[in-house]
């Protein structure tokens, strides 16, 4: 999850997704867990759009996807720990659990060995007290039971089996929002606008668009990306103030500043280093580099 969902977001979510089968079977308990939250809500949509990415990461890159599973709660405690630094380990272990335990409800539809395996790898990640997970997974399947398990189990099988990536769509359904809200963070006031703020801020968006465009030749955006990410590895960039800025963030940011949507970026890198490519592939948008600027400094 890269940020919390503001309420307009979810209200756009819900929206588009209030019949698709994951949403309805799961947003009642998810509502449970929630109303007993005091810090870290983990709202349905927020949810559905955590689980839907999971899946859609396993159907994009199956050979990597016991790997992925193997590090899934630890990845989402930590994501949802830097989200909410002030929420209880409780809290943010509730919202693990759901988000591991729903891949693992939603891969258990799936009668292939690979997916037998995987639900095993989600199950065994669970933490906090046994009766509590015993009790969690009994609100998820009773809920299941009421939508039809048959159902939801076809469901899930027909998408895993599409080219459909409900993630992606979420993330762009998200990004055509007017912005509203002046930060990323889900308060109680995000929704009390007014006509005259929310006609300066189209305004401002109108205006705003970036004049840089990533070139279209072949090969630029993944370049761009190990570029990038070399550099925010090497520590390059931080947040105001000297903030942790995010990789999700930095990303994001990066693409808005070239037109380009950067924010799978993670995909993208996966794509490149899981296809056999040899190392020099990867090295060659900086051997270029380093040809360029020996070129620029001769050139004085």
């Amino acid at each position: 999850m890269e940020y919390r969902l503001r309420r307009y977001e979810k209200e756009a979510i819900r929206k588009e997704y209030k019949d698709h089968a994951l949403y309805k079977a799961f947003a009642a308990p998810c509502k449970k867990y929630e109303v007993q939250s005091d810090d870290f809500y983990m709202s349905p949509e927020e949810l559905f759009w955590e689980c839907i990415g999971v899946l859609d990461d396993i159907k994009e890159n199956p050979s990597e996807s016991r790997f992925l599973m193997q590090g899934l709660w630890n990845e989402k405690f930590v994501d949802y720990q830097e989200l909410s630094p002030n929420a209880s380990r409780g809290e943010i272990e509730i919202a693990a659990n759901m988000v591991t335990l729903c891949v693992a409800i939603c891969l258990n539809s799936l009668d292939q060995s690979l997916y037998n395996t995987l639900t095993s790898i989600a199950l065994g990640q669970l933490q906090g007290d046994g009766n509590a997970l015993v009790e969690m997974r009994e609100a998820f399947m009773s809920s299941i039971y009421k939508f039809g398990e048959e159902r939801f189990n076809a469901v899930v099988v027909e998408y895993m089996d599409s080219d459909v990536f409900i993630s992606e769509d979420i993330t762009g359904l998200i990004e055509e929002l007017p912005q509203f809200a002046e930060s990323n963070s889900d308060t109680e006031g995000d929704t009390d606008y007014n006509l005259k703020a929310i006609a300066k801020v189209l305004s401002d968006n109108a205006n705003s668009k970036s004049p840089v465009y990533l070139s279209d030749e072949k090969g630029a955006k993944i370049d761009i990306i190990r570029v990038l990410y070399v550099l925010y590895e090497l520590g390059m960039f931080h947040g105001k103030d000297g903030a942790k800025l995010l990789k999700k963030d930095f990303f994001t940011a990066m693409g808005k500043a070239i037109n380009k949507d950067l924010s799978n970026y993670d995909k993208d890198l996966s794509r490149s280093t899981s296809d056999s490519t040899a190392l020099e592939k990867h090295l060659r948008i900086f051997v270029d580099m380093k040809k360029k600027m020996e070129e620029i400094w001769n050139s004085k």
